[in-house]
Parts: C-alpha cells; structure tokens; sequence
C-alpha cells in the first residue's frame, strides 16, 4: 500500500496564515500550552489559539497532521469544529515575542503550526451539569466519529471533554493523539491494522466522555443512534483529506503512516452498518 501511488489531487483545503502579534498563554491549554495570537487573514486581524508542539512529539505523534485529519473528517460527518488554519510565525513575530515565550519556542518544532479561531463565549462541556442540552443523536454520532479515528482524549484518561459548547451547539476540539496506531511508519500495516472484532478492538471506548450516558439509554434510543453517523460513513469521500495529506507533506508537516490510516477508514467504511452494530454492542 503506497501513498505515493496514489493519484490525488493537489491542493491545499486549510489556509496558512501569519501570526502578526502574540496575546497571551492559554492557562487551561493542556500539555501544548497554547498561544492566544492575532492573525492575518485577508487583511483582517482575527484571534486564532496557536499549538505548540515539541520537536519530540511532532517527531513520533505527528500531532499537526491529526490535527488537521481531525478537523476535515468531523465535517465529512456533519460536526462542527472551530476554523482553523496552519500558521506561520515570522522573523518580526518572533522577535516582538515576550523573553519567556522566546525561551519556549526553542522547544518547538520549526515551521507551521496548527492553529483555530477563538470562540470567546463558549464553554468547556460539563455532562453532569449541561445533560438537557445534549441530543442523543449528537452524543451517538461523535461517540462513532471517537471510535472510528481512536480518539483518546474525549474523556480517555486524562477525562478531558475537548468539547466546547456555545448556546447550544457542540463544538469538536483537539484531534492531536486519533490515529495511534498510525504513529509507527516503520511497522509492516497488517500489525497496526485495527479490527472492530471485539476481541481485538482496543480503543478504549468506555472511558469516552459519552460512554455512561450512553450506557444507561433504554434498548430503543439505542437502536437508532448510530443511523446519522453511517449515513455519513457510507458516503464518506477521502478525496479532501487526500489532498490535505501531500499539501502537508509539501510544507515539510510530518503525517505518519497516512497509507494505513486512508485504508483502515475505507475498509471500515465498506462494512458501515456492521462497524454500527458493533458499535451498539459497545453500549449494551
């Protein structure tokens, strides 16, 4: 399997933008302790939160390009996320840098970043606190999105929600850890291949931030919650993410082991209605 066999188009679906001035740190940022920064965009200063990846982790994660997976295939499935781009930091932005954040940026990988639009009045999604405001077809469709790009940080460990809510809609944040088992570009792709056979499936799917709400729904609600999501799955083009895969690797973004990814959404896609029944199975 050979990704640079394959014939794709050619052209960018994510604008690059210059970062014009710093803001400020992101406190609530997580591990990549992001920057608040202004950007240029045709003219316009807008505020983008800006990753910022080590030079180790975007060597063996390749967290921009998940990022970026992430953010084209939740809106192949009807989710909303923030607008993003990948942005550059110029000589002038660098130098105007506070000394501390100067000091930082020696850690980071050099090139573009990942970077999405502030959305300043929404909030972090609280499951105990906001449950009439989250519709089962919604819980139910990024409950199989998670499963299907192995999404470990939605609940996961770390229980983090990466879900923002604003009025009433849901909004997908941070993508950087879905597709672990592509990390390894060396391992032969029969050896990292997942199977939604349940005794291999090894997403942990029950530490997800939907799980419990899920859990507890009556047989009926169950049986219909996956429908939207294999809708979306059977008419899933890749055509998008394509692209997106060689205009990274044109900008020199480190993508993994794209080719077992590409092939792991096709064959998953070729049995939608079973990767849903097995999904219901999750749920019992």
């Amino acid at each position: 399997m050979s990704f640079e066999n394959q014939k794709f188009k050619f052209g960018p679906i994510l604008k690059i933008l210059e970062a014009t001035s710093y803001q400020s740190p992101i406190r609530s940022g997580g591990s990549t302790k992001p920057w608040l920064t202004q950007v240029n965009d045709q003219g316009n200063l807008v505020p983008y939160v800006v990753k910022l990846f080590t030079k180790k982790q975007t060597l063996q994660l390749h967290p921009i390009a998940k990022e970026v997976f992430g953010n084209i295939l939740a809106q192949e499935f009807d989710l909303i996320i923030p607008e993003c781009a990948l942005i550059m930091f110029s000589d002038t932005f660098v130098n105007d840098l506070p000394e501390r954040e100067a000091l930082r940026l020696r850690e980071i990988a050099d090139g573009l970043k990942f970077g999405s639009k502030e959305i300043p009045n929404s909030s972090i999604v609280d499951v105990r606190q906001q449950r009439s405001l989250l519709k089962s077809y919604n819980m139910g469709t990024i409950f199989a999105f998670d499963n299907l790009v192995w999404n470990l940080d939605r609940g996961g460990a770390r229980n983090k929600p990466n879900l923002l809510i604003d009025d009433d809609t849901l909004i997908l944040i941070d993508h950087e850890q879905i597709f672990p088992f592509a990390n390894d570009t060396l391992t032969p792709d029969a050896y990292v291949m997942p199977s939604f056979d349940r005794s291999a499936w090894y997403y942990p799917y029950d530490k997800h931030l939907f799980y419990p709400l899920l859990k507890r729904m009556s047989v009926p609600e169950k049986a219909s919650l996956f429908e939207t999501f294999q809708y979306f799955l059977e008419n899933l083009s890749l055509s998008s993410l394509d692209s997106e895969a060689i205009t990274l690797q044109f900008e020199g973004i480190e993508i993994g082991n794209y080719p077992v990814i590409r092939e792991h959404l096709l064959q998953t896609k070729a049995r939608a209605g079973e990767f849903c029944k097995f999904l219901t199975t999750l749920i019992a």
